[in-house]
């Protein structure tokens, strides 16, 4: 029995496989357990969620023509985790536990705190003197969102994401540094 390609149409993911919808999560489970970190095991669910929704993305966007074979949706699944982890190392979360630890290990002096709220309202103001569009992406992209990512919730192309959030960092930097200087 040969297995189904990706069709030219979107569509759910057991109409590009032979393989039923349980063995297909199986298949990315098995790959998200075989190739998560200890760190991470505790969102083994989500990983594959996320592995799920990739390879629907790849077949609407008609750019898997292969097989989905048990082999690559662990393949998926690994790529999955390998963006996550890389996208951990560029904006490392604080959990609520940790952010106990650090108030606990230093109390900001009243001083540092007047000059922190001084700040967000420094750059809250900057913000709201940006066009939405790119403040909108800058938020977004701050919030540790890739470009592509941003693109999509954005509703645009990835090129204009791009410039949305390069014209918006640089619209904020130039503002911020009119108001400190």
């Amino acid at each position: 029995m040969s297995q189904q390609t990706c069709p030219r149409r979107p569509g759910k993911l057991s109409q590009h496989t032979q393989l039923s919808p349980s063995e297909v999560l199986r298949a990315v489970q098995h790959g998200v357990d075989r190739y998560c970190p200890p760190s991470m095991r505790q969102e083994r669910e989500d990983l594959a969620q996320s592995a799920v929704l990739r390879l629907l993305e790849l077949c609407e966007r008609r750019t898997r023509t292969q097989p989905l074979t048990r082999g690559y949706l662990s393949c998926v699944a690994q790529s999955v985790l390998i963006d996550e982890i890389r996208r951990r190392s560029r904006r490392p979360e604080l959990s609520i536990d940790d952010s106990d630890r650090v108030v606990a290990c230093g109390r900001p002096d009243p001083e540092s705190q007047v000059r922190a709220a001084q700040v967000r309202r420094n750059v809250k103001s900057c913000m709201q003197a940006i066009s939405p569009q790119r403040r909108r992406a800058i938020e977004l992209y701050l919030e540790g969102h890739s470009v592509p990512e941003c693109a999509r919730e954005l509703g645009c192309s990835n090129k204009q994401a791009e410039n949305w959030v390069y014209r918006g960092r640089r619209d904020l930097q130039q503002r911020l540094r009119r108001t400190q200087g």
